[in-house]
């Protein structure tokens, strides 16, 4: 299922879902990407609570040729997904609608 998502997705080049401490991915990302991604997605989610008592849904980041999208699908779960050459807007909705499709296919709402 995630490597269809991921050959729909626009510009994407790994995906990952993760609820709990199961994870799927397809592409180049690991578990110990993943356990970053999750230390920092709570580090912003932390500090948005501290200023406007609201959490963080998407977080899009970008880095020397190497792009980030993190979406939380729910309490435990969130989908990563590593893109290349979009710009961020079109990245943050591409984001958001891989991860509306992988969460109704998973269940991992």
């Amino acid at each position: 299922m995630l490597k269809a998502a991921l050959s729909r997705a626009h510009g994407f080049k790994a995906l990952a879902v993760v609820k709990g401490r199961e994870f799927h991915t397809v592409g180049e990302l690991d578990e110990d990407v993943l356990s970053k991604v999750d230390e920092l997605f709570a580090f912003v989610t932390n500090t948005f609570k501290q200023l406007k008592g609201g959490s963080v849904r998407v977080i899009v980041a970008e880095y020397e040729g190497l792009s980030l999208a993190f979406v939380k699908l729910g309490f435990e779960s969130y989908l990563v997904a590593l893109y290349s050459d979009l710009p961020l807007g079109a990245a943050y909705y591409e984001a958001r609608r891989v991860a509306r499709e992988v969460a109704g296919a998973l269940g991992v709402v």
